[in-house]
């Protein structure tokens, strides 16, 4: 919950004006304790499955996009947020 309360002002400040944003995430709370627990093949299930959905609640004006994550292996997760416009 935390992490998307920071999210949130900074989509609302970085997306006033149409465009792309890019962010890339080199840590996925949470996803080592799924990992130390045998879990972390379903984290991506359960959290990362959840950020497009996120996104639209937030603003459904805001489209978001991801190529890769931690979860899945990758060595970060790519996010794109999209605001129609640009």
């Amino acid at each position: 919950m935390d992490a998307i309360l920071k999210l949130m002002p900074w989509l609302d400040d970085n997306l006033r004006d149409p465009g792309n944003e890019r962010l890339a995430y080199m840590h996925a709370e949470g996803l080592g304790v799924a990992r130390a627990c045998g879990s972390g093949e379903i984290f991506y299930h359960l959290v990362c499955i959840n950020d497009p959905v996120s996104i639209r609640g937030f603003n459904p004006r805001i489209g978001f996009r991801r190529t890769s994550t931690l979860a899945e292996g990758m060595d970060r997760c790519d996010h794109t947020y999209i605001l129609p416009g640009a």
